[in-house]
């Protein structure tokens, strides 16, 4: 009998869980916190992803007034949000166009050491370039871009070229899903090269963007190798890391001021 009650319990914990993510995908959120709060009174002690999954719930609410409520419910009972809670937070108050409650979210990330995702990265980045301009931007980017892998590297540093060449572009872009980068690399070199052709660019940038079109294409040429029996997995991985690392070290020295 205790066998039967314990795999009983299994399914119905499963049954709420997969109930609890298909609210929020729906973004149904008054349904989402029902759930979870029969989870509470079955005794199950929800996770932060169950708890991320209520925030997510109420992303398409007019304001992001109900899902920070929600956060700061949680606190107040000892459901402690974490990580995936922050960065949810964070999505939607991006979402919503609300930068500085973003930043505010974000340093409170950092204080309690939690992982960023990719997405939370290129908001902030984003959020920084609504709030100071370009200066910022490339500051959050250089704070960013520490100990992180070539592809978050590479999506970082195409959304800082097209911060710089256009911001409302540059918004526009970021929500184009399943992008491929090639076709991006293109459209920002063809730009670049625009914008050095221009009467007003001065001298030193259009210099600065000249050597930026040529260090974007050996970039692009490097991202397209595949291995051989010259060139291992390993290898070519190294020289995409290095080819993006000279395009974001020519990004983030700029000589243009703001």
């Amino acid at each position: 009998l205790e066998v039967e009650d314990s795999i009983h319990l299994k399914i119905t914990r499963m049954v709420q869980r997969s109930t609890l993510r298909t609210c929020a995908s729906q973004a149904k959120g008054i349904a989402a916190e029902r759930v979870l709060s029969s989870m509470i009174k079955g005794g199950m002690k929800p996770s932060d992803e169950d708890l991320s999954a209520v925030v997510h719930a109420f992303r398409n609410e007019p304001s992001a007034d109900k899902a920070a409520a929600v956060m700061e419910r949680f606190e107040l009972e000892d459901q402690i949000p974490g990580m995936h809670c922050y960065n949810t937070l964070f999505s939607i108050y991006v979402q919503k166009e609300l930068y500085s409650d973003a930043i505010y979210i974000y340093e409170q990330m950092k204080v309690r050491e939690y992982k960023l995702y990719p997405a939370t990265m290129v908001g902030a980045v984003l959020s920084s370039f609504q709030m100071g301009g370009i200066r910022e931007a490339k500051s959050m980017l250089r704070e960013l871009l520490r100990n992180q892998d070539l592809e978050v590297r590479r999506e970082l540093c195409l959304l800082a070229l097209r911060l710089v060449l256009s911001s409302k572009r540059a918004l526009d872009d970021s929500d184009e899903e399943n992008e491929e980068n090639e076709g991006l690399v293109q459209r920002i070199r063809v730009q670049l090269r625009q914008r050095a052709d221009l009467e007003s660019t001065s001298p030193e940038e259009k210099e600065w963007l000249i050597s930026l079109v040529r260090l974007l294409r050996l970039a692009d040429l490097e991202d397209g190798r595949v291995p051989s029996s010259a060139l291992s997995a390993e290898e070519i991985a190294l020289k995409q890391s290095k080819a993006w690392g000279a395009v974001i070290d020519l990004v983030l020295s700029e000589p243009k001021s703001d």
